[in-house]
This record gives structure tokens, C-alpha cells and sequence, in this order.
């Protein structure tokens, strides 16, 4: 369970840094959200 638990938390942090690349190139970067 807290394996699960690491795994997801390091996806957000993945998600997190995606997005904020996203809105550094695309203006509207979180559109497809």
C-alpha cells in the first residue's frame, strides 16, 4: 500500500513539473486538462 502511495506521489510530482513546462511553451498549456 505505501509503495502505491510513493508511485502516485512521484506521477503528481511528475504531473506538476509537465504542466508547468507546458504553460512555459504553450500559453494555454493547461487547456487539454
Amino acid at each position: 500500500m505505501i509503495k502505491v502511495l510513493n508511485t502516485l506521489s512521484v506521477v503528481f510530482a511528475y504531473a506538476i513539473v509537465f504542466v508547468n513546462v507546458a504553460l512555459g511553451i504553450f500559453p494555454f498549456g493547461l487547456l487539454p486538462l
